[in-house]
């Protein structure tokens, strides 16, 4: 489990603010981060509530405003929305053999602090098993993933058999695309990212090391032992 970094309380600010104020801007936000297990208990029982509950993955590595729209179209689609955050070993097996920049920790944390999200939680594995037990009301699907993202579409269908989920294509920019453009937009959204160089974990990362092999610096990204 993550341990919760203490934060600065209310009484070490300004006394110019009331109590009721200052508790309300400074209030711990990591509550939200919690394991798998208690994700998936809070799920259910907003659901037993009716209350319509939403799922969205993402990395956050280096996160910036795209990001910040995006998961604000993603709450607007329910009443609850559930983040899962990809796990360092998941961001290094699946995109990066070096992991990502920033660590698990450190991108949740960054997450806490939408006032929109409401639950944040661990991806460790690939595939769609996980969907039938968590069996939120909507995933969203991001064009991000590029011109395999029709291929991905495919591969979750069978799994939505049954469930009370629905599939939502969207954008970068929080738009909604019908999955019969699905592929198109992402094969676009592809060459887009590699012309116009828009900010991502991957390119900043490989400017980073572009910049410090520049200057003589050397930079390494793999896991430490104990990470």
């Amino acid at each position: 489990m993550l341990i919760y970094a203490d934060m600065i309380s209310p009484e070490m600010r300004s006394n110019t603010e009331n109590e009721e104020m200052r508790e309300a801007r400074f209030t711990n936000p990591y509550f939200k981060i919690v394991s798998p297990n208690v994700a998936l208990e809070r799920i259910r029982s907003w659901q037993k509530e009716d209350k319509r509950v939403v799922m969205v993955d993402a990395v956050l590595d280096l996160p910036h405003v795209a990001h910040a729209e995006y998961f604000l179209a993603c709450a607007n689609l329910g009443d609850k929305l559930t983040l899962r955050v990809n796990s360092d070993a998941f961001v290094a097996k699946r995109k990066d053999p070096r992991g990502p920049i920033v660590k698990w920790e450190e991108r949740a944390k960054h997450a806490a602090h939408y006032p929109y999200i409401d639950l944040i939680t661990s991806k460790d594995e690939g595939g769609w098993d996980w969907l039938q037990e968590y069996n939120p009301d909507v995933i969203i699907k991001s064009i991000t993933s590029g011109s395999a993202v029709l291929e991905e579409i495919d591969k979750v269908k069978p799994y939505l058999i049954g469930l009370r989920t629905t599939l939502i294509v969207m954008d970068e920019y929080g738009n909604i695309i019908p999955i019969e453009q699905a592929q198109q937009k992402g094969s676009e959204y592809e060459a887009d990212k590699l012309t116009t160089q828009r900010i991502s974990g991957s390119i900043i990362k490989d400017e980073i090391i572009k910049r410090s092999r520049d200057s003589g610096v050397i930079v390494d990204f793999t896991q430490d032992k104990n990470g």
